[in-house]
């Protein structure tokens, strides 16, 4: 769910160990069910959050963690010390230092999900019942479930959910690994994609056209999932959600509470509850890198190749009059890179 940092390429969302949208820190939003207070959101800025089951974890813009909900595996005691990442599924959590450390807690059940080798890592992406991590050298492993067969090659993003996870390798094609009891691995789609997450029995990735795709079981009705375009999405136990490109959220599923409006620049998802950080996505992070620096001439090439196509996410000044994409595109985009990412309101 997932704000590149200095060592880690990832920001992750619930069973999104996927590369998160280029966001700025601002102040948290939640909605949903709230029976042990898991949507009652903290005060402060933060950079990222994440869900689990009935509670959440939040990382503040200071590197600090702090938990919120159900505690009942020691799920919201959270470790001191400064992070640059995290996430969290069902009663687990694992949070990256800047050193690319990692430190788990929670419930660590039968499979010693929590039991983290020691090493470094890009990124870590807990899942319902084991935990994959990417190496510094782009390849993964997975543990937890015992004899669960390894990823093969190197990667870029990684995603869990309920035993399966799905990776993002360098040319943008998708792999998978895990249980496939429910069909989780069983027709993963070809092409080129950017971003992915998971959810108990399913998977949602986006295409570099920002176009969604879901596969596996369907068992919380995400297929078909939602037209436009998107920038990250975060999967809850029976749902999804969707940061699209200007800043809204969608949701759809099975258990679906309606987002808030506004605009919003992280977004995370937890059992029956969803999460967001107020602000807007960086909109001159056209490519979405995140390892640093994020603006650079790429983002020319993207946004000129967007409107050379007719892609409405070129339309940087939002207009609405025909011609919608006009050369006040091009001085919006320049303005917006000049600026680098705007700080969120609320901040």
């Amino acid at each position: 769910m997932p704000t590149s940092t200095s060592v880690l390429a990832a920001s992750v969302a619930l069973c999104a160990g996927a590369i998160g949208v280029s966001a700025q820190p601002g102040t948290l939003v939640g909605w949903g069910s709230n029976n042990h207070g898991q949507a009652t959101v903290p005060g402060g800025t933060f950079k990222q959050v994440d869900g689990g089951i009935d509670h959440a974890i939040g990382l503040r813009t200071d590197g600090t963690l702090v938990g919120w909900g159900s505690n009942f595996y020691g799920q919201t005691n959270v470790p001191a010390g400064g992070f640059e990442s995290i996430s969290t599924w069902w009663v687990h959590s694992v949070a990256l230092r800047p050193d690319g450390s990692a430190a788990a807690w929670g419930g660590n059940n039968v499979y010693g999900e929590n039991t983290i080798p020691p090493g470094f890592y890009l990124q870590a992406a807990a899942g319902f019942d084991g935990t994959s991590m990417l190496r510094m050298d782009g390849t993964a492993f997975y543990f937890g479930i015992v004899n669960a067969p390894q990823p093969e090659g190197t990667f870029v993003s990684i995603a869990c959910g309920r035993g399966h996870c799905i990776g993002i390798r360098p040319d943008g094609t998708l792999a998978g690994w895990g249980d496939n009891f429910n069909g989780q691995l069983t027709g993963i789609p070809t092409g080129s994609f950017r971003r992915v997450a998971c959810s108990r029995g399913d998977s949602v990735a986006i295409r570099d056209d920002g176009s969604l795709v879901s596969w596996g079981a369907n068992l919380v009705n995400v297929t078909p999932p939602p037209p436009g375009a998107f920038v990250e999405v975060a999967g809850g136990y029976y749902f999804f959600l969707g940061l699209r490109a200007d800043g809204t959220i969608v949701a759809w599923g099975d258990v679906v509470y309606p987002p808030p409006a506004g605009s919003y620049a992280h977004i995370g998802a937890g059992t029956g509850f969803g999460l967001a950080i107020r602000g807007v996505a960086c909109v001159a992070n056209c490519d979405l890198s995140t390892m640093p620096p994020a603006l650079n001439v790429n983002d020319f090439v993207c946004f000129i190749n967007q409107y050379a196509a007719g892609d409405s996410r070129a339309n940087c000044d939002q207009s609405t009059s025909p011609p919608v994409l006009n050369v006040n595109d091009f001085a919006c985009f320049v303005n917006a890179f000049a600026a680098g990412c705007p700080t969120m309101p609320g901040t």
